[in-house]
């Protein structure tokens, strides 16, 4: 109904979908060109209602509550009026996650803002990394499953960072509005503070999560995102949240059209800025995947900067220096394999050489996005074709062989093709089920090794690496679990 209501007022189709994604978290009817535009641009985390869509919230809904109950003489001289205004916020937080469908990050966000809030109650200083530690506990007690998705990585990462920051810039920050000068000497020292402290806030949070970003998507965006959060999140801070919520309190009464209006021009006005910056050369920097023990050092080193104090602080780069170096030169795959070999695919650099187009086109794009691949090409139906690296790809109709170096690898589309293919390569895949050994009149090449369509339903999708050859699978990565199975 909601969402309804919103496309009566915003007659923008894309305009309207993305509103009704900042206001309710309902994002199915924003069309891709419009998503890609705001993941090129950096500003995908103002969509997805999370930490930031819940403070909004939260931290308008106390200013007001307070100023309103301020400018009461008897509640200012009597109550404790602060404490009330941060219960009061704790109930709007639940009431605002019960509304949008209670999706996991804004569940995070909810728990953070209520300590927040209780440590005002309390009178204690809530924006603390004692906050942060014991917003981790209570998520981990309720889902400690949470700690190797994404999602609460990115927003930890960004929190503690951003904490940090702040603390260490706090003898700035008192000084930004002294009272003794002029009025508009003061306010215009405060809007350059808070102009440079936006752009700081970009970078900061940009620099924190961009490890787990490389290491969970490939791509984060590069300095593009800086200009783009620079106009964007203040935008949405001070025009689409606060207007696009009092319109949802205004539904039920028929009253949301205008500050719904005002909402839908600050969206329209954000997703102008996306689509410009999107189309500036190298917005996002691509990576290809690397190992976890780069991720944990650098989150090690990343927690030793942030919780220590002076320059002991600074050691921590002797933790995050070479993890960087070993995802770097980690060795990538040459062979990529699906679950059920329907699709293969050759490695080459940034190009990626690959069976089909058509089939597991999920699959491929994740291929691409975990190497950080910038071309793709299908195999020839027949012929020889002449790879980017020189290596060579020759197919027909029952087989297509792959000559890199000394190394010959044979796919094998139909099995009638197995004993000629057995007796000259020492590597055959298929996505069809091939006998476990070369015939015996047959006199295979040493180490002939058979990938067929039983080793893909015991192992799962299957990666090799060549010079030395090794074969990784998923069931090796997971391990047997009683929750993997044997369908992987």
């Amino acid at each position: 109904s909601m969402r309804e209501r919103i496309e009566l007022v915003i007659s923008d189709h894309d305009t309207a979908a993305v509103t009704t994604a900042l206001l309710i978290g309902e994002s199915n009817n924003i069309t891709d060109p419009t998503w890609e535009a705001v993941r090129t641009a950096g500003i995908a985390h103002i969509i997805s209602i999370s930490g930031f869509h819940i403070t909004l919230i939260v931290g308008f809904a106390f200013f007001i509550i307070r100023a309103l109950l301020a400018a009461i003489p008897y509640c200012a001289l009597h109550w404790p009026i602060k404490k009330i205004s941060a219960a009061l916020c704790i109930a709007i937080a639940v009431f605002y996650l019960l509304l949008i469908g209670a999706p996991v990050p804004a569940q995070r966000a909810v728990v953070m803002a209520t300590i927040v809030m209780l440590g005002i109650m309390l009178d204690r200083e809530p924006f603390t990394q004692r906050l942060t530690a014991f917003s981790a506990m209570a998520i981990f007690m309720v889902v400690p499953e949470v700690l190797t998705g994404p999602s609460f990585q990115l927003s930890f990462a960004a929190v503690v960072a951003l904490i940090a920051a702040f603390e260490s810039a706090r003898p700035i920050l008192k000084n930004s509005g002294q009272y003794d000068q002029p009025f508009f000497v003061r306010w215009r020292r405060v809007l350059v503070v808070g102009f440079a402290l936006s752009i700081v806030t970009t970078l900061v949070a940009t620099a924190a999560t961009a490890p787990y970003a490389l290491y969970h998507f490939g791509r984060v965006p590069s300095w593009a995102a800086v200009a783009a959060n620079t106009v964007a999140v203040p935008l949405s801070s001070f025009v689409i949240m606060p207007f696009g919520f009092l319109g949802c309190l205004l539904m039920p009464f028929g009253l949301e059209y205008l500050p719904m209006m005002i909402a839908g021009q600050g969206v329209e006005w954000m997703l102008a800025i996306a689509r410009e910056v999107s189309t500036w050369p190298n917005p996002q920097i691509k990576m290809a995947s690397w190992p976890m023990i780069s991720l944990i050092l650098i989150t090690l080193g990343g927690l030793w900067i942030c919780f220590w104090q002076g320059k002991i602080r600074w050691l921590g780069i002797l933790l995050i220096i070479p993890a960087v170096i070993l995802a770097q030169h980690q060795k990538r795959p040459d062979i990529f394999i699906s679950s059920d070999g329907d699709l293969m695919a050759l490695r080459m650099g940034d190009t990626l050489s690959v069976s089909s187009l058509r089939k597991e086109k999920f699959v491929l794009q994740e291929w691409q996005e975990r190497e950080a691949i910038s071309d793709i090409r299908a195999w020839p139906k027949s012929g020889r074709e002449t790879l980017p690296d020189q290596s060579v790809l020759t197919c027909d109709a029952l087989a297509c062989r792959w000559i890199n170096n000394d190394t010959i690898t044979s796919f094998i589309h139909d099995p009638v093709a197995f004993e000629e293919e057995c007796a000259e390569v020492s590597l055959i895949i298929s996505g069809e089920r091939l006998p476990k050994t070369c015939p015996e009149e047959i006199v295979p090449v040493e180490n002939v090794t058979v990938i067929d369509r039983s080793f893909f339903r015991e192992n799962g999708a299957v990666a090799i690496y060549h010079d030395p050859r090794i074969i990784k699978t998923v069931t090796q990565e997971r391990g047997r679990r009683p929750w993997t199975g044997k369908d992987h």
